[in-house]
């Protein structure tokens, strides 16, 4: 049996979620990725250390450096790429391998609701950066609104074996989570992709 179909059965991926993701990745990522550099550009430029927690192939972040020269960019993730654009350490998805204050920003790209320690891994954050923690993520007001987030990361992850927690969280709990965490807002910024993207997002500033 090959590693291919044995990664299918041990995380229940069939031909069609493939082809699903497939699909999602050639018509959807690359607007996506465009649409999410504009605007997260500017509170990444200056920087000059970043670490993206979950970062894949890293290859927003490789744009980011690609601007300035200056800023260096790391990445860790619990599965590793064999193709990078960036520098990945692997990491066990609960302790950062970095030390306290390593960083000017660490941030989170749809990566959180991927988790079931979103608290623990932004005290994570918290202790790693020096200045800022940027996140990208979902929310969700109504039982439809998850739904349709749940339908939308199921076509788009499940297929390249992504883990599917579902873990969304509505306006008002990450509200309550940054406070929990003693965490300033700088940025706190609503918006959909376009008038047909279904799902909701929201991009999250924040320093110590």
């Amino acid at each position: 049996m090959s590693n291919l179909n044995y990664n299918m059965k041990k995380n229940n991926i069939s031909n069609l979620d493939i082809l699903l993701g497939l699909i999602h990745s050639k018509l959807l990522i690359r607007y996506r990725n465009k649409k999410l550099l504009k605007l997260i550009y500017n509170d990444l430029i200056d920087s000059s250390s970043i670490l993206s927690v979950g970062c894949g192939t890293g290859f927003i972040e490789n744009y980011v450096a690609s601007r300035n020269k200056k800023i260096k960019i790391k990445g860790v993730d619990v599965i590793v790429p064999k193709k990078t654009y960036i520098k990945v350490k692997k990491y066990n998805g609960k302790k950062i391998p970095f030390k306290s204050n390593s960083f000017d920003v660490v941030m989170f790209l749809d990566v959180l609701h991927h988790t079931n320690n979103i608290k623990d891994l932004m005290c994570e954050a918290k202790r790693v950066t020096k200045k800022v923690i940027l996140i990208k993520d979902h929310y969700y007001n109504t039982k439809f609104d998850n739904f349709l987030l749940k339908v939308a990361d199921y076509i788009g992850n499940k297929g390249f074996g992504i883990n599917l927690n579902y873990n969304y969280l509505k306006e008002g709990e990450w509200l309550s989570l940054i406070k929990q965490l003693k965490l300033k807002i700088i940025k706190f910024k609503k918006f959909k992709y376009n008038y047909f993207h279904p799902t909701k997002n929201i991009i999250l500033k924040l320093s110590k």
